[in-house]
Formats: structure tokens, C-alpha cells, sequence
């Protein structure tokens, strides 16, 4: 019914979605290489250098004159000034930035289809390792919280498929079930593979996120099918969704001392960011600076946005993303407003906006840099 942005550009297995192909490849090896084989830095540094190599030679063959691109580099780098210091979450996003200089000219529709099927062929390399015996299904017993805050006995055993994280397992499967979303056009198609594969791996890793992803997609489909005729609703409503996750990261410390039980049934998830948050200067707060903790874990990407970039780069990426919602919504582009709305509250607790080895991260940035002039509707 409603037809796709998209940028204007390349389409098609050509040697442009290709090299794309190639890239998510290398930067998937990476991650399981880390995450799964416990590879060493030189593994690991050599294919991410393949990864980089391939973004460097898309720059030479390609012009990039993105504004946004050079607005958010320069906000990054006066974080690094402040913080004096390279910021690792900083450094991801500029690789996420040059990805976005570097691919571009290719469609949205084309870099969502490449990037599942490298994923899906990740996954499948995974899968014959389990069955070989090169990786190990282990079981990771977890802790749940009680209502009085104390722990509870152990009522969570999640398969780890071989991962030394589960929640790194999870996150890749996630990653798949968005880019087919967005990537494949039949909708029963698509929510058929997503559904499967959400499914069957949420009752091996007990991951919540996985259906809460495909959950809020589907729900939002449907939400601006029916209130497509009524755009200052979906604007209104978008604004207020949108704004939910800020007021969250940024008043953590208040959520955590007046309200504990939200901060339980977000799993501790605001403790963490308010500790992370609490080292800030009132400089930090504006420009960033502060590199993540190196003893916990801080799984919300507006706070570590905050940490690289302050509240700066934090308003800016706001602006440039109720800016292209907003266009999604003029150009009834149902699949858009699905994905930037889904996937703006699920980085929220999986930080995949600043992890570039989530994958999909790609297709979120290149929605926010493309410009009023490239998008056209199929």
C-alpha cells in the first residue's frame, strides 16, 4: 500500500551492493572471531582492517559532500578535545559515518537485503561450527531480580550458541530480523522469516529484545496504516515515543532514587547509566569526553552518545532524526517510520546505534544523512 523511501542511487546485486557485501562480511567475521572464537587482536585488527580498506576504496570511486556527515565529525572531535583522549564509542560512530560517505549512493532497500543475507550466512558459519564441534553450546544460568530487590533464585538458562556473551548472540540475531524487515518488500515474507527466527532463538537465549524488536515494528506497521490520514496524530505521538528514551538516559539518577521499581523492571539498566553519568563535568555534559567504563557494562546508546559527544551531538542526532521521521511520515513511507521508531527505543537498552558490528546501525545512519533532494518514492 505504501512505497518505500529509499535513496536515490544504485540498486540491484551489482559490484556496488557487492562490496557492501563484502564489507558486512569482514565486519562479521570480527565480531564472531571476538565474541565466539576468542580471537586474538591481530585477527581481530585484520579484519576489521579489511572492513576499513573496503570503506576506503568506496571513497575513492564515490563524492560524498554530506553535511550531516561533517557536523557530526566535528562534534566528535571537540568530545575528543575536551576528553583529551580517543573515545572508543566516538570511533565507532565515525566508522559508521565513513560508511554512510562511502555507500551512500546505494539504496536503503539494497543495503538492508545485503546486510541479512550476510548476516544469515553468519549465522549459518555459526551453526556448522555447533554441529562440528568447534564451538561449544553452553548454558548461561542467570539471576533474576526480585520485587524487593534482592536476587532471586536462578530462573533464567540461555544458550549462548557459542558466544561468550549471549546477549552478543541475541543482538545479531536481532539485527537480522530488523534488516529483513526493512530490507524485504512482501510483508508476510518478511514478517514470516523475522518471526521464525525471533521465535526459535528467544526460547534458546530467553532474549526479551527479540521479540520486543519484531513486536514494536509490527505495531507500528500497523499504527500508521491506521492513522495514515491523520499525519499530526503520528507526528504527535512519534514526538512523545521518541522524546521517552532521552528523558529516561537523562534524568537516570532521579529514576533510580524516586523510582526503583522502573529501574528494576528496566533490569538496573538506569543505575548503570546514571553511575556512568554521574562522573560528568558540567563540560562532559555539553561536549562529552568521557570514554565508557571499563568495569560495567553501559548497554544504552544516549548515554554513551552522551559520554562521546554531550548533549550537543545528543540534540543534533535528536533534530536529524524527528527530521527524517517526520519525512517518513510525509511520504507514507510505512517501512521507515517502522524502523527508525523500533529501532530508536531498542538501542535504548542494546546500544546497537554505536555498535557497528550490530549491522543494522548502517541502515539507522543512513536514514539520518540522506537530504530532502536524494529521497523519492518507488
Amino acid at each position: 500500500m505504501n512505497s518505500p523511501t529509499v535513496i536515490s542511487g544504485q540498486g540491484g546485486l551489482n559490484g556496488h551492493s557487492l562490496t557492501a557485501w563484502a564489507f558486512f562480511l569482514f565486519l562479521l567475521t570480527s565480531y564472531v572471531a571476538r565474541n565466539a572464537f576468542d580471537a586474538n587482536e591481530v585477527v581481530i585488527g585484520a579484519t576489521r582492517g579489511l572492513a576499513l580498506a573496503v570503506l576506503v576504496m568506496r571513497l575513492f570511486l564515490v563524492k560524498s559532500s554530506s553535511s550531516f556527515v561533517r557536523q557530526c565529525l566535528g562534534l566528535l572531535a571537540i568530545g575528543m578535545v575536551v576528553g583529551l583522549a580517543v573515545n572508543p564509542i566516538a570511533i565507532n560512530i565515525v566508522f559508521c559515518l565513513v560508511f554512510v560517505a562511502a555507500f551512500g549512493s546505494l539504496r536503503l532497500e539494497t543495503v538492508a537485503t545485503t546486510a541479512s543475507i550476510a548476516i544469515a550466512l553468519c549465522l549459518a558459519v555459526v551453526g556448522i561450527c555447533l554441529m562440528f564441534g568447534l564451538l561449544q553450546n553452553t548454558i548461561d544460568a542467570g539471576f533474576a531480580a526480585a520485587a524487593d530487590g534482592d536476587t532471586a533464585d536462578i530462573e533464567r538458562y540461555r544458550s549462548t550458541f557459542g558466544f561468550a556473551n549471549v546477549n552478543a548472540f541475541s543482538a545479531l540475531v536481532l539485527s537480522f530480523c530488523l534488516a529483513v524487515l526493512y530490507g524485504i518488500r512482501r510483508k508476510a515474507l518478511a514478517y514470516s522469516v523475522a518471526f521464525a527466527a525471533g521465535v526459535s532463538f528467544y526460547w534458546a537465549t530467553d532474549s526479551r529484545t527479540l521479540l520486543f524488536g519484531i513486536g514494536l515494528f509490527l505495531v507500528f506497521e500497523i499504527g500508521f496504516a491506521l492513522f495514515h490520514n491523520h499525519p499530526m496524530w503520528i507526528r504527535s505521538g512519534a514526538v512523545v515515543v521518541a522524546m521517552l528514551p532521552l528523558g529516561l538516559t537523562i534524568f537516570a539518577a532521579r529514576i533510580v532514587e524516586s523510582v526503583p521499581l522502573l529501574d528494576l523492571a528496566l533490569s538496573g539498566r538506569s543505575t548503570l547509566v546514571a553511575t556512568y553519568l554521574d562522573q560528568f563535568s558540567l563540560l562532559n555534559w555539553l561536549f562529552g569526553g568521557v570514554p565508557p567504563p571499563a568495569d560495567y557494562a553501559v548497554d544504552n546508546a544516549f548515554g554513551l552518545l552522551m559520554g562521546a559527544g554531550g548533549f550537543c551531538l545528543l540534540a543534533f542526532l535528536t533534530m536529524a532524526y524527528l527530521r527524517c521521521l517526520f519525512q517518513a511520515i510525509r511520504c507514507a513511507d510505512t517501512r521507515s517510520f517502522a524502523f527508525l521508531m523500533t529501532f530508536w527505543l531498542v538501542t535504548f537498552s542494546e546500544s546497537s546505534m554505536v555498535r557497528p558490528e550490530s549491522i543494522s546501525c548502517f541502515i539507522f545512519w543512513l536514514l539520518l544523512a540522506q537530504s530532502p533532494e536524494k529521497v523519492r518514492s518507488k
